[in-house]
């Protein structure tokens, strides 16, 4: 569900000092003392294939970036490691700490502050504070309840048999005509009283179509937010076609993983299939400003009115009029919106109604959703795509303290789980491809790390979420060319994969977003990184970093 409240006071970009390859949260975990160093000096070694490190000490341009690492994930004290690496001429050195244990580890002081590459100036992010906050803070009384608590409203086999005496059994809903009028209920909590008295918003049927499959696919527009400089007729048709077309939005979720409603086993429990998607564009902050809240799925509208008195009976999405039609590219916006919120609607049936308890954590439903949009963006608007208009340099630029990419909540620090999650996705997606997706969403169980694991060495079967989390790690801290990376780096092109194209991201044109600070933190969270930019280098870059036990160590030349 996508929300804007701004969860930050203010972001002021001078100068870099520190940033992060990975966000979601801060801390997290028991925070682990740094044991002392062993005896013995180690080394590192070379951790890429055709590219700039041609041994453990010596660095020959071939175009390519260099890597080198020590692993101390599985060391039992800290480790000292000797870094003399000859052959530098002007290369930027870049120091990169990766935590991938669910334990928050103590950051060596022999890191030192670092200097900003030359030649780069931070940018405000003013224009990028409000929209990425579109994918920030969901209500608690629907993000629980579509992962967690509509158990709570699934009776027991033998309460069912008592209850089905009283519940009656649904009929479909008729499928209304174009001008039809409808009053739906925007309220957020499976509590009437929660809710208030102002929850009833009269709308009009603007805009209907069928999928290629027969799925009737009907647009509801507010009726005082229909009009000149609101929404129109063409905006509601547009988004009637985005998500009904073929190979639209519908075609596209079902391909990934099915159905968004269909049969199920709880009549008058949950509501039938009626064949019908609806998407209901309410005006949801009634602010006269875009963003706020811009859209939502909440899977209690799918249960009856006799188990929950305030749902609509209804399988639908709430879309944010304001978002739609106050912002020069809100079309855009409100359709990748869309595929987000039909994301969790579609996974609300398929992973929780038709396989009870297999509904993933928040962070990896979200991460299901944002990566929905990434892989969907061309098709949608080739020009327009919300990982690079607003999650990525937001999180390149909020990330100025160690986040856990698996703790979904904001925190004083600022980690924005949502940039965060996105920015993963479009990584992961672009490596590993859309059949890496499709595994993830069809995982036959709903622990995030087996499901993420399984689907990653479904493609690649030697490696895991905490290698790609490693090879994350240093794209971010990279930033670099898509030419200059090696293999299993940056973020390509995908110009068909099982029939989908996903733009590739030239990472370099973001180092500007890269924030300043002589603050760095003292310790790296759970599944996090660290990096430190050494600067320029001529000739040979020798330093002696204690690794504390438990971290990845590498040394990044670009």
């Amino acid at each position: 569900m996508k929300n804007i409240q701004l969860a930050c006071k203010a972001i002021v970009i001078t100068g870099l000092a520190l940033a992060l390859a990975a966000c979601g949260g801060g801390g997290g975990g028991d925070q682990t003392p740094t044991p002392p160093p062993s005896d013995s000096t180690k080394s590192i070694g070379v951790a890429c294939e055709g590219c700039s490190a041609q041994s453990p000490t010596q660095f020959a341009p071939t175009g390519k970036i260099g890597v080198w690492e020590f692993d101390a994930s599985a060391s039992q004290s800290t480790e000292t490691v000797s870094v003399d690496i000859d052959g530098f001429n002007g290369q930027q050195v870049t120091l990169l700490l990766t935590n991938t244990s669910n334990r928050e580890i103590g950051i060596p002081e022999s890191l030192g502050l670092l200097v900003r590459p030359a030649g780069d100036t931070a940018q405000s992010l003013q224009a990028y504070q409000a929209p990425i906050k579109a994918h920030n803070q969901t209500p608690s009384s629907i993000s629980e309840f579509n992962t967690r608590d509509w158990k709570k409203f699934i009776p027991t086999p033998d309460a069912l048999k008592t209850q089905r005496q009283t519940i009656q059994a649904l009929n479909t809903r008729p499928i209304p005509s174009l001008g039809s009028t409808k009053t739906w209920k925007d309220c957020r909590s499976v509590y009437a009283e929660l809710c208030g008295t102002d929850v009833d918003r009269n709308t009009t049927l603007m805009a209907q179509q069928i999928t290629p499959s027969g799925i009737t696919v009907n647009v509801w527009v507010q009726n005082d937010e229909i009009g000149p400089g609101k929404v129109s007729l063409q905006m509601a048709e547009n988004l009637a076609t985005a998500y009904a077309s073929q190979n639209g939005i519908y075609d596209a979720l079902v391909d990934f993983k099915g159905p968004p409603w269909g049969a199920h086993d709880q009549p008058g429990v949950l509501i039938p299939d009626s064949g019908m998607i609806d998407i209901v564009l309410l005006n949801l902050t009634p602010d006269s400003t875009p963003y706020g809240l811009v859209g939502y799925f909440f899977g209690a509208n799918n249960y009856s009115t006799q188990i929950l008195p305030t749902s609509n009976e209804a399988v639908a999405v709430f879309l944010d009029t304001e978002s739609l039609h106050l912002i020069s590219n809100g079309l855009s916006f409100i359709k990748s919106a869309l595929v987000h919120e039909a994301t969790h609607m579609r996974n609300f049936y398929q992973r929780v109604v038709v396989n009870q308890d297999i509904d993933f954590p928040l962070w990896l439903e979200e991460f299901t959703a944002l990566a929905a949009e990434d892989i969907l963006s061309d098709r949608l608007d080739p020009t327009f795509n919300t990982l690079t208009e607003y999650s990525l340099p937001y999180f390149i630029a909020l990330n100025n303290q160690s986040c856990n990419f698996k703790r979904f909540e904001f925190t004083p620090t600022m980690c924005d789980p949502y940039a965060t999650n996105a920015t993963l996705a479009g990584f992961l997606v672009r490596q590993l491809g859309v059949p890496f997706y499709k595994a993830l969403l069809n995982a036959s169980t709903g622990n995030a790390e087996t499901a993420m694991n399984a689907a990653i060495k479904s493609v690649a079967p030697a490696s895991d979420l905490n290698d790609q989390l490693i090879k994350f790690s240093r794209t971010m801290a990279a930033l670099a060319e898509p030419s200059s990376f090696p293999q299993g780096m940056g973020m390509p092109s995908l110009l068909s994969s099982d029939g989908y194209s996903v733009p590739g991201i030239d990472l370099s044109r973001f180092r500007q977003f890269v924030p300043s600070s002589n603050a760095r933190p003292s310790t790296i969270a759970p599944n996090s990184s660290v990096f430190y930019h050494a600067g320029e280098t001529q000739g040979k870059f020798t330093k002696k970093v204690q690794v504390p036990a438990g971290l990845r160590f590498s040394v990044i030349a670009h």
